[in-house]
């Protein structure tokens, strides 16, 4: 682990977060580098050590009202100024399809995981729909965001020819025999 890596560790623990944010912020790391991984294999420019910084990091205010932009606020003034980015940019609704862009492959991650288990685009967006089912306008933001994340997706698995489920299996079968050595 890089002394920066290392930082943003700290940042997320002196966080305060409950154990299940802590643990979707984890998992959303290694996966999220995990993909960046595999993509620089195939030739791409992602940023393996920023995707994971930046999935620590994407939701380290995760229990304020417009979490994303709250997180990149409290970023930039720790100096963290790319992780900010990622977490501004999280939420699906602006981020582009280039998987070269570390705040791409974050986001991905984040909207397949719920806690640190992988449970796919359409049952992360079903419970966001479900809660928010009273506002019109607020529906079709979480649709245009559902369908920016299944574009992400179609790309990695394009990219890798492997869905990012199965990679998931990967990263947590390793992860969870980490924790028992």
């Amino acid at each position: 682990m890089t002394e920066h890596e290392s930082f943003c560790l700290a940042v997320l623990e002196r966080a305060g977060l409950q154990k299940r944010k802590t643990d979707h912020s984890l998992a959303v790391a290694l996966l999220s580098a995990e993909l960046a991984r595999r993509l620089r294999a195939k030739g791409y420019r992602t940023d393996v050590s920023l995707c994971y910084t930046g999935g620590l990091l994407h939701d380290i205010r995760r229990y304020e009202r417009r979490h994303s932009r709250a997180g990149a606020k409290y970023l930039r003034a720790l100096g963290l100024h790319a992780e900010a980015r990622i977490c501004w940019l999280h939420d699906g609704e602006d981020v582009s399809l280039d998987l070269n862009d570390p705040a791409a492959i974050v986001c991905l991650a984040d909207k397949l995981l719920s806690g640190d288990e992988f449970v796919g685009i359409a049952a992360r967006y079903a419970y966001t729909a479900k809660k928010y089912s009273h506002d019109p306008a607020l529906l079709r933001t979480i649709a245009r965001r559902r369908l920016n994340a299944y574009a992400l997706q179609s790309c990695v698995e394009n990219a890798l020819g492997v869905s990012p489920e199965e990679i998931w299996r990967e990263v947590d079968t390793a992860r969870k025999l980490s924790y028992n050595n």
